[in-house]
């Protein structure tokens, strides 16, 4: 058997494939939300003022300009931090006839250095365009006074370095907040990992078959088979293989495999179960058997499990006698129910006596049961109660030339899938291929393949 990869194991890749309705789901919310924010919000204006710094400073000779200018560059971090004090902010509010608290003040303003020169900007903001370049002006001429009172020398003489108005209040045409198009793109890039991260979150608490990659994870080989989701399949009945139609198609593509896997070593009998109940195995096994019927096999449908019979009952044949019957007594010749077809018989499970199922399935009586059924058909397809319910798979298994397992899409689990392999391969048992039931109607069915490698 290849090695089984362990069912919560899922390519990151694969997983965000999956996931991509959420993830863009989940970004298209946010910048939704981030939009309808921005609309929301009042626009705030900004009017920016410029201002140049000079340093009158006492150096003489060649390198008097020179070092003035230095003394002004050093000057420049000082006076932008200006802006925010009190001794500036005070007059300024008052000056522009402001009803403003002294915090609210320094929120409406910022400063920014201009790299590599001696000026820097003086930035205000306010809903009202006018409000926002009048505060910047009255701030500017707020720290011109205040510059010339600090650097105002003891006794009578010029400040030794001066503000000077380089561009006065410009109001910039395009509101400062909200900024929609940045909010927006980070909203969506936000959306995006919100997105990736819930659809990782969302498989790794997910533990249910979806497709075929989740099969090749647990048998390390596609689905032998793919039944597409079919209403006469969901009622419990049998196809007609007559009549074209996909999920015909799909039991004859499985049934052509099936031939090609068991080329050699034809009849055979194929058990078909599942890892639970509900899962389709007893639709797939009926279906299956009438498949290998229409193409001229001559095929018998064994109800094998006892505790629940379907098969026979869906195909109008008395619980008595059955197999149960059969292995007790050895009742010959055999009590064979025809369907609509004549290459196509069907045994019903018959009744239980004061036998566990499990000891009746697993006794050399029955082991002689199968043995004369392949004697007399082609195909010998086994419906046997499904594997982790119970140890009557398992005992039936043993007669069986090769186990089908049949999975549900959006029910079977992955850790029972999983179980199911390796307790399979513990007793030996041959897994020739695992069924992908009730999937999305294909396009078009793969072809056949020219040859089946069993899963051992």
């Amino acid at each position: 058997m290849p090695t089984v990869s362990h069912a919560a194991t899922r390519d990151v890749i694969t997983v965000l494939i999956r996931g991509w309705k959420l993830i863009v789901g989940c970004a298209v919310a946010f910048s939704l939300i981030a939009l309808t924010f921005c609309l929301l919000q009042k626009p705030v204006y900004q009017a920016t003022v410029t201002l140049f710094v000079t340093s009158v400073g006492n150096a003489q000779g060649p390198t008097g300009p020179y070092e003035n200018a230095m003394g002004s560059s050093m000057l420049v971090g000082s006076y932008a931090k200006l802006a925010y004090s009190d001794t500036v902010l005070v007059p300024a509010v008052k000056a522009a006839g402001l009803n403003m608290t002294l915090g609210q003040a320094k929120s409406a303003i910022s400063t920014q250095i201009i790299p590599e020169t001696v000026m820097f900007t003086v930035s205000a903001k306010d809903r009202d365009p006018d409000v926002a370049k009048r505060f910047s002006n009255e701030v500017s001429h707020s720290m011109i006074d205040g510059v010339a009172a600090l650097t105002k020398p003891t006794g009578d003489g010029p400040p030794i370095s001066k503000l000077t108005i380089v561009t006065p209040a410009t109001l910039n045409p395009e509101p400062a907040s909200p900024t929609t198009l940045m909010s927006v793109t980070l909203a969506t890039f936000c959306g995006l990992l919100a997105g990736v991260a819930a659809a990782l979150g969302r498989e790794r608490f997910n533990n249910k078959v979806r497709d075929a990659r989740d099969i090749e994870k647990v048998v390390s080989a596609r689905p032998l088979g793919h039944i597409p989701h079919d209403k006469t399949l969901r009622a419990g009945l049998t196809m007609d293989f007559g009549v074209p139609a996909i999920a015909a198609g799909a039991f004859r593509h499985l049934s052509t495999a099936l031939s090609v896997a068991y080329t050699d070593r034809s009849p055979a009998t194929i058990l078909v179960t599942s890892p639970r109940e509900g899962e389709g195995k007893s639709t797939v096994a009926l279906n299956l058997a009438a498949a290998f019927a229409a193409s001229g096999k001559t095929v018998v449908l064994v109800d094998a499990d006892i505790g629940n019979p379907v098969p026979a009952r869906r195909a109008g044949h008395g619980e008595v006698p059955g197999l149960a019957d059969l292995i007790h007594s050895e009742v010959a010749p055999l009590p064979l129910s025809a369907m609509a077809m004549d290459s196509l018989k069907v045994i019903g499970a018959g009744r239980m006596r004061d036998k566990d199922p499990a000891d009746l399935l697993a006794s050399s009586a029955c082991g002689k049961f199968f043995k004369q059924l392949t004697e007399t058909f082609d195909y010998v397809i086994v419906d046997s109660p499904s594997l982790l319910d119970g140890p009557e798979a398992e005992a039936v298994a043993c007669w069986a030339d090769g186990v089908l397992l049949v999975t549900r899409r959006g029910k079977s689990k992955l850790s029972d899938c999983y179980a199911s392999v390796a307790q399979l391969s513990d007793i030996g048992a041959e897994v020739v291929g695992v069924v992908l039931n009730d999937v999305g109607a294909p396009k078009e069915l793969p072809a056949p393949p020219r040859a089946i490698g069993l899963v051992r």
